[in-house]
């Protein structure tokens, strides 16, 4: 893949996996979380990482910040023009993205577009809409009995 869809994936928020923008957060380990997503799961300095668990604490990560307003203002003329209006033109990305979702939704037994719907509903990244789905399948099983 072209060197900017390669940085692109480097760049994707842990939990939602979109491009981070604005302030980019990182627990004690190094994963990173845009600044929407960290908005939504931090508590307070123990607030652990939603990767790894570690301490998610208050730190942000100015070297991926840098590497992405570097290569957003030098960015090759395709990403520009690809991300031009919001739309984004990452092929490599989409193929896991999918994958991961596809995957999820076939071991907690749903479909594709209902843990979507889910994720845009609830405002959750995909690990979220996993727990949010599998209790809510849970909990329609044991009506049902």
């Amino acid at each position: 893949p072209p060197p900017w869809e390669s940085l692109n994936r480097l760049l994707e928020c842990t939990v939602c996996f979109e491009t981070m923008e604005g302030s980019i957060y990182q627990c004690e380990e190094g994963h990173c979380l845009c600044a929407a997503c960290y908005g939504r799961i931090y508590v307070s300095p123990q607030t652990g990482c939603p990767t790894c668990s570690a301490c998610l604490g208050h730190v942000r990560c100015r070297f991926a910040e840098d590497v992405r307003d570097r290569f957003l203002r030098a960015g090759g003329e395709h990403h520009r023009q690809a991300t031009a209006g919001g739309a984004s033109h990452r092929p490599a990305a989409a193929v896991p993205k999918q994958g991961a979702v596809r995957a999820a939704a076939s071991k907690i037994g749903v479909s594709v577009e209902d843990l979507r719907a889910v994720m845009a509903r609830e405002g959750v990244g995909l690990v979220d809409a996993v727990v949010i789905s599998a209790r809510s399948k849970v909990a329609s099983s044991i009506e049902a009995a």
